[in-house]
């Protein structure tokens, strides 16, 4: 977490809940309306760096990508940018791209707060900022270390849960996402103010590790035997014909992964053989009175057309619920729901 703020002034850039991309020198006013329009920085900084340099490394413009996870910092930095971070013990880091024909990785631990900027040592006001685009001359942040129980030293444990760490969920690698184009606007419109935008709430999702054997990894595969506590309240036709009823819970995906059971049992594990589709990309679950669908923070997205209306892009780890004859648009793929009660 972090606390942001920013120095207003005429750099392009993006915050994200947990990321910041700010852009100097030529090409800078492009390449963050391609970032801005793809939503890259919602995946986090590598993948924002993947649209950077889609063009090449030389056409990319001088830029910061950080991200931040509890106290520590990690991204690149390439040409005049400059990332300037204070440690909790109060030892400054200063790094630079300058002296670099590529850009210079950095990981920083045990970070108190850092400021981005182009090199400027101008000061200048600060604002509170929010996820979003903005213009600015600097960037800065507080990290906010996530709470922890603080155990007594005195005291005894025995061999138990308390010993462990059993609750941290490691962070979803980033994937690649086509470029999409922006339609033309001028700079002012798109960078001259902090949007406020509320924070979506990030859905858990399981690591996402390429499998090498065929184990479930913590489902039941779509064909296997999987539990049945109720009765269908439906069905949902994949795209190669195969027909699914829905008792439980799907978890539907290019190879999909369960972090555990739900209510009802292990959910089943749908694979998809489609390259636009993310590992773990959608749920569907029933519960007592509805069938619901959740969009797993998928990278290209899912968009969701209920009977009688309009498709609609769902937002990350949004849920909807599936009405009969709904349609679920996964990259090339299309879900329709049959018989949902």
């Amino acid at each position: 977490m972090a606390e942001w703020s920013y120095s207003p002034g005429d750099l392009p850039a993006i915050l994200g809940d947990d990321t910041a991309v700010l852009f100097a020198g030529a090409r800078a006013t492009p390449t963050a309306r391609a970032v801005l329009a793809g939503g890259a920085v919602a995946g986090g900084w590598e993948s924002a760096v993947d649209v950077i340099v889609r063009a090449g490394l030389a056409a990319a413009p001088h830029f910061v990508a950080a991200g931040i996870d509890g106290t520590s910092l990690t991204g690149v930095v390439r040409g005049s940018s400059r990332i300037v971070a204070t440690h909790v013990d109060g030892r400054v880091s200063v790094l630079t791209g300058a002296a670099q024909r590529t850009w210079q990785e950095f990981h920083l631990t045990d970070v108190a707060a850092f400021a981005a900027d182009a090199g400027d040592d101008a000061a200048s006001p600060t604002r509170p900022a929010h996820p979003g685009p903005l213009a600015a001359t600097r960037l800065h942040a507080r990290l906010i270390p996530a709470p922890h129980e603080q155990l007594d030293p005195d005291l005894t444990l025995g061999f138990s849960d308390a010993l462990f760490d059993l609750g941290a969920a490691p962070a979803v690698g980033p994937e690649r996402m086509p470029a999409e184009s922006m339609p033309a606007g001028r700079y002012d419109e798109l960078f001259g103010a902090t949007l406020h935008r509320a924070v979506e709430a990030a859905a858990v999702r399981p690591p996402e590790e390429d499998v090498l054997d065929d184990s479930p990894a913590g489902g039941a595969r779509a064909g296997e035997d999987a539990p049945a506590p109720r009765a269908p309240r439906g069905a949902v036709v994949l795209p190669d014909g195969r027909v699914l009823p829905l008792t439980g819970t799907l978890l539907i995906g290019r190879s999909p992964r369960a972090d555990g059971p739900d209510t009802v049992g292990l959910p089943t594990l749908v694979t998809i053989d489609d390259p636009d589709v993310s590992r773990t990309h959608l749920r569907v679950r029933v519960d007592d009175a509805h069938v619901l669908l959740e969009d797993l923070r998928s990278t290209n997205g899912t968009v969701f057309t209920a009977a009688g209306s309009g498709p609609r892009r769902l937002h990350p780890g949004e849920t909807v619920r599936v009405t009969p004859g709904a349609v679920a648009d996964l990259g090339g793929t299309r879900l329709v729901f049959e018989g949902v009660r």
